[in-house]
């Protein structure tokens, strides 16, 4: 998977690709595998002026699309995903 946009956010590098957005690695441990964050509700006014926003929870915290778009940048990152009968996983 190739991810051109993205973002750093406490630790964790962030990725979009075809509009969805997925957790890539955090920092201090590559091991993590490649997670697709969910699309959650925000109703909180004390975040936007709107009470029906969606977003995604970005490092236990809730941001709005229009939010994580503002700190998006090239990241230029490609995830390998191995499929081989001789890997178990």
């Amino acid at each position: 998977m190739y991810f051109k946009k993205g973002f750093y956010y406490k630790g964790y590098l962030f990725g979009w690709n075809k509009k969805s957005l997925y957790r890539i690695y955090k920092e201090d441990n590559l091991g993590l595998p490649l997670r697709k964050c969910k699309l959650i509700p925000i109703n909180s006014t004390e975040i936007t002026n709107d009470k029906n926003k969606k977003g995604y929870k970005v490092g236990k915290d809730k941001k709005t699309i229009n939010q994580l778009l503002k700190i998006t940048t090239d990241i230029n990152y490609t995830y390998e995903i191995v499929k081989h009968k001789d890997v178990p996983f």
